[in-house]
């Protein structure tokens, strides 16, 4: 049930959401000390990447969308996807694009230590 409910999702608004790839241009100059960076990810396509999410036993703890110029209200640019396992202790996070047919794994963590204010987040 939550693999249909998380490919519903993710097809909605791979499906929905117009975009350009314009984001994936000319990247903004930032203000110091900031710098753009090249970060490694593993790519598939979404369905191979749910599955993997899966066989690691890691749910779909929640989505949200990134903006254009990380504007609240600006264009949606892509989408990430946080897991998180049933002990809480292993997390991932997998983004994707519009109209873009791969999900890439930004990381897998574990040994996941939360903040003293945090611990009672659902």
């Amino acid at each position: 049930m939550k693999k249909l409910i998380l490919a519903t999702v993710i097809a909605i608004f791979l499906s929905v959401v117009p975009t350009t790839a314009e984001h994936r241009g000319q990247l903004p100059t930032l203000e110091a000390p900031f710098n753009w960076n090249e970060v490694p990810v593993i790519c598939g396509p979404h369905q191979d990447v749910m599955e993997k999410m899966e066989r690691l036993n890691l749910d779909l703890l929640h989505a949200s969308f990134g903006k254009k110029g990380a504007d609240p209200d600006g264009e949606v640019v892509f989408m990430v996807l946080y897991y998180v396992n049933p002990q809480g202790t292993s997390t991932a996070a997998v983004i994707t694009m519009p109209n873009d047919p791969t999900a890439c794994v930004l990381y897998i963590s574990y040994d996941v230590t939360l903040a003293p204010k945090k611990k009672n987040f659902q």
